[in-house]
């Protein structure tokens, strides 16, 4: 065998060890654990409700040893969309009961609906593997963007403030009723 040959040989077997298995459709549940260096998803969410229109989408991506995720939320007012982009923050939540894979064990995947568009697209560019989360009611969505919105409120946290005056009129912690005499 020649030098070339051998080098050939050695650089397929390392792209080999760095071709990901990640399965959007089997691993969701536990991405931040399944995903390896290089890995991405997309997570589509419709969080419209009663007539407030809003679609976010995550980047979520693999990086070293972290998982990284970045927002791009997409607000309708009087048919006038506003793009916001969040800067991106380091996702840690796994194992937390405000992760996003907590929220994807409570929507059963078996369930569609031609009725109800996803609350949840979940989607590899790489592999065009996609699976689609819709909830069974009004109050089973509203449940889950409140979670939603809490992840938000822990993952922004250090940049809460200026996000808040920037984009919001009304901003979290809200605050506390004032009880009158």
């Amino acid at each position: 065998m020649s030098c070339s040959e051998n080098t050939s040989n050695e650089l397929h077997t390392i792209e080999n060890k760095l071709k990901s298995d990640f399965d959007v459709s089997g691993d969701y549940r536990d991405f931040s654990q399944k995903m390896k260096v290089g890995d991405t998803i997309f997570i589509d969410v419709n969080l419209s409700l009663h007539g407030y229109e809003e679609y976010d989408r995550l980047r979520i991506t693999k990086t070293n040893q972290k998982i990284r995720l970045k927002v791009i939320e997409l607000k309708m007012y009087n048919l006038e969309p506003e793009t916001i982009e969040f800067p991106e923050v380091d996702y840690d939540l796994y194992g937390d009961t405000l992760s996003l894979e907590n929220i994807f064990t409570v929507i059963d995947n078996a369930y569609s609906s031609e009725m109800t568009t996803p609350f949840f697209t979940i989607y590899s560019p790489d592999k065009k593997d996609t699976i689609r989360l819709t909830t069974k009611s009004a109050s089973q969505k509203q449940m889950l963007r409140d979670q939603f919105f809490s992840i938000y409120d822990i993952l922004y946290s250090q940049q809460r403030d200026e996000l808040c005056e920037k984009y919001f009129t009304a901003c979290w912690p809200f605050p506390t009723p004032m009880l009158s005499d």
